[in-house]
């Protein structure tokens, strides 16, 4: 495990190794805000997540027009889901604030989706403040230090991923958990 940063030629370069050796790499160009939100380019390289992990991490992303779950959230939680029903982790945190200050949080979205899908409510975890990217890990690493989890999947969109690996190498999670990456598929 473990991360690396290289400044050159105006981009800002971050690369994460994950499980099984596969790499998320990804590219800001200062400035020319291309390849998907705020200007990440990236390359998600085929990776093999660990068969079973102690937690899985889904990133909020934002709420429909009316508060309730976008294709977004839909499309992630459905996926998370899958992947608890299938043994691929005992505990499911969900991480995300409120869009607007009269909605739920996106993790209590994310949290009712997982029950009313049949994950037990002792097995889900709500994280409901992060507005960020960089608030979901730094926000989410204590309550996964308090239930004993050691090995996390990070589970959101391919383009998201490379701007997780980053910010995870950043905060230290990556010392302080083994991370593995899943794309959303």
């Amino acid at each position: 495990m473990g991360a690396r940063g290289v400044a050159a030629g105006g981009a800002l370069v971050a690369a994460a190794r994950v499980a099984g050796g596969a790499l998320v790499a990804a590219a800001l160009v200062a400035g020319a805000g291309c390849g998907g939100p705020s200007g990440w380019r990236t390359h998600v390289e085929t990776h093999r997540a660990p068969l079973v992990a102690d937690a899985a991490l889904v990133f909020g992303c934002n709420s429909d027009d009316g508060g309730g779950m976008s294709p977004c959230l839909l499309h992630r939680m459905t996926y998370a889901v899958r992947l608890w029903k299938e043994g691929r982790f005992r505990l499911l945190v969900v991480s995300g604030g409120r869009t607007l200050p009269v909605w739920s949080s996106e993790a209590r979205l994310m949290g009712d989706f997982a029950r009313r899908a049949g994950v037990p409510a002792a097995a889900v975890v709500e994280e409901g403040r992060a507005q960020t990217t960089f608030d979901n890990l730094a926000l989410s690493a204590p309550l996964l230090h308090e239930r004993g989890a050691r090995t996390v999947v990070l589970l959101s969109h391919p383009g998201h991923l490379p701007r997780i690996a980053w910010l995870a190498h950043g905060l230290g999670l990556d010392r302080e958990f083994e991370l593995s990456y899943e794309a959303v598929h």
